[in-house]
């Protein structure tokens, strides 16, 4: 793991233990690094992300600055009461 990745998740950590999300430009910074790393080179999953517009912008353009090219994309919906329903069951 390279160094910059290992003081990445000491920010990271600092946002978890706030309670905050990461914001957008952190979360592309770290999708950079890795994305470059061998372990990528056969692909890779993104799972929940992005999740609105200008993370998917942010990614196009991360994509065509790393020539990382996407096989493919799944994107699963389901309707919004199942999504209620398993959140709040899970707060129980």
């Amino acid at each position: 793991m390279k160094l910059i990745m290992l003081g990445a998740l000491g920010v990271v950590k600092g946002f978890i233990d706030a309670g905050d999300l990461l914001p957008d430009s952190l979360i592309m910074n770290i999708i950079g690094e890795r994305l470059l790393e061998e372990a990528c080179k056969t692909g890779f999953l993104l799972d929940g992300f992005p999740r609105i517009n200008p993370q998917a912008d942010a990614l196009e353009g991360l994509l065509e600055k790393t020539s990382v090219e996407l096989g493919f994309v799944v994107n699963l919906m389901r309707r919004l009461k199942q999504s209620v329903n398993v959140l709040t069951s899970t707060m129980k």
